[in-house]
């Protein structure tokens, strides 16, 4: 099999993934109990300002409508604002980026000596419980 048909067949399959998993999220999360226009203005708020914070989220429309406005932001690299803190997703996710590397290379280091050092004494014990039990 030639590599340009593999990788187009892969590529087709990841973006079928990704809008059926973005799908997935997108529906399950407006199905969780609780109203997103409430929690985006605050404990105290009064009906109107629910209602007009529900039409500036777009929440009045059909899910579909919502889903497709959602979809066309994302492919524009627009992730909309956090209804926790008020602040564009992309500015959060990249105050929280140094933070979430460092948690992902303790990790690697700690699978690499691990890895490393169990598959060293199964090498050592092989065909033993030990090895087995590795």
């Amino acid at each position: 099999m030639s590599l340009v048909p593999f990788l187009s067949k892969r590529l087709v399959g990841l973006v079928v993934m990704l809008v059926a998993l973005s799908a997935l999220v997108f529906f399950f999360s407006r199905s969780i109990p609780g109203d997103v226009a409430a929690m985006y203005i605050g404990g105290m708020a009064k009906p109107e300002q629910i209602e007009r914070a529900r039409q500036e989220l777009g929440l009045d429309q059909p899910l579909t409508v919502q889903y497709a406005k959602y979809m066309k932001k994302l492919a524009s690299g627009d992730l909309g604002v956090s209804l926790r803190t008020h602040r564009p997703v992309f500015q959060d996710l990249i105050e929280k980026l140094p933070m979430s590397m460092e948690v992902v290379l303790w990790a690697i280091a700690l699978a690499m000596v691990l890895g490393i050092g169990l598959g060293g004494l199964a090498a050592l014990r092989q065909g033993t419980w030990i090895d087995e039990g590795i």
